[in-house]
């Protein structure tokens, strides 16, 4: 769904820009209350082509969208994870992201999913994972903790694990 527009000129940073006609843009502290023009806030976005919710995820649906929300009379929102302020001249500018949320090569990964799937392991007991840029690509990267000696955890078993759970 595309809710903001920007143009996009030299010499002038890159924004979300502003929302595009019959949308909603709302940015909101953590009770929920629009913040002043220039402080950060959550993004929510609202309108027409606004999805459902998530295929047949009802508790990350609940979490994410909300109805009859009264954002500025928007009766459906939902919440971006997206940390925004609104510049002077009202174009929305990224300040960064609420959640554990990054994107890889136009992918949006969830980095605490790769840490739930890496702990199903039988010897995981916890795991971290980062996004890293080496020789000019990002990647992903994992440290756990294991039980027992370390140099006995297959690698080849962990990764086929990701690989059966997670896309490529």
């Amino acid at each position: 769904m595309n809710t903001t527009v920007a143009e996009c000129c030299p010499g002038r940073p890159v924004t979300i820009g502003r929302p595009l006609s019959g949308y909603g843009t709302h940015i909101v502290d953590e009770s929920l209350r629009p913040v002043p023009r220039g402080e950060k806030g959550e993004l929510f976005i609202s309108g027409p082509t606004l999805a459902r919710g998530y295929f047949h995820d009802s508790a990350l649906t609940g979490e994410r969208f909300l109805e009859g929300s009264g954002f500025q009379g928007a009766r459906r929102v939902y919440r971006t994870g997206d940390l925004v302020r609104c510049t002077a001249d009202g174009e929305l500018e990224f300040c960064g992201r609420l959640d554990t949320q990054v994107k890889i090569r136009g992918f949006r990964v969830e980095l605490c999913e790769v840490e739930t799937v890496l702990r199903e392991h039988p010897r995981v007991r916890a795991a971290a994972v980062r996004l890293v840029e080496r020789e000019g690509l990002q990647q992903l990267a994992a440290c756990v903790v294991v039980d027992g000696p370390p140099e006995r955890l297959d690698r080849g078993e962990v990764l086929s694990l990701l690989e059966g759970r997670l896309p490529p």
